[in-house]
């Protein structure tokens, strides 16, 4: 397609027609961001995901240009996102230190990640091209890697680390599987 969304310092998200170099609209809503957009995302179910500094992720029908849901995601700035092929499961991380799972059907969190699992904030979040890996990075310089789930973790499991904790050696700001 010919769209680019644009997010803005103050919370606007704004789309493009990259081929004219026109902005088509601005998103709005009944939900609105109020700090800046660190995370874009375009599903393959055809949604427009946001994750903003002012804690929050918000779900667009980006063709009408309406909010249809928002996840009251995490207690500091949301720095990244990933969704699954299907679209139907959300994975978060914030400078609180956790990255949480959600089921975007009911909006409830799965599961979280938290200092147990690694070391620093997390900047950065991604799912393997066949949703069986989630990979994350961030202030620690370190990549880590889980066997993913889609489901609650079972009550006293944990997620199962792919590989070992690979030394990056420099703060990680984004990853990316190829999908």
């Amino acid at each position: 397609g010919g769209t680019l969304a644009v997010g803005l310092a103050k919370g606007e998200i704004q789309l493009w027609d990259w081929q004219t170099g026109t902005r088509s609209t601005s998103l709005s809503g009944e939900w609105q961001h109020t700090d800046k957009i660190n995370r874009l995302l375009f599903s393959k179910s055809g949604y427009l995901f946001s994750a903003s500094a002012d804690r929050q992720v918000i779900i667009w029908d980006w063709k009408s240009g309406k909010s249809i849901r928002v996840i009251p995601a995490h207690s500091q700035p949301v720095n990244d996102i990933a969704v699954t092929s299907d679209g139907k499961i959300l994975v978060s991380c914030s400078d609180d230190k956790l990255i949480r799972v959600w089921d975007l059907a009911t909006q409830r969190k799965l599961y979280e990640l938290d200092s147990s699992y690694f070391s620093g904030s997390i900047k950065a979040v991604a799912l393997s091209s066949d949703d069986a890996f989630l990979a994350a990075g961030g202030a620690s310089g370190y990549l880590y890697q889980w066997n993913f789930l889609t489901s609650p973790l079972p009550a006293g499991d944990s997620l199962q680390r792919r590989t070992d904790i690979v030394p990056v050696a420099s703060r990680i700001w984004s990853i990316q599987y190829i999908r």
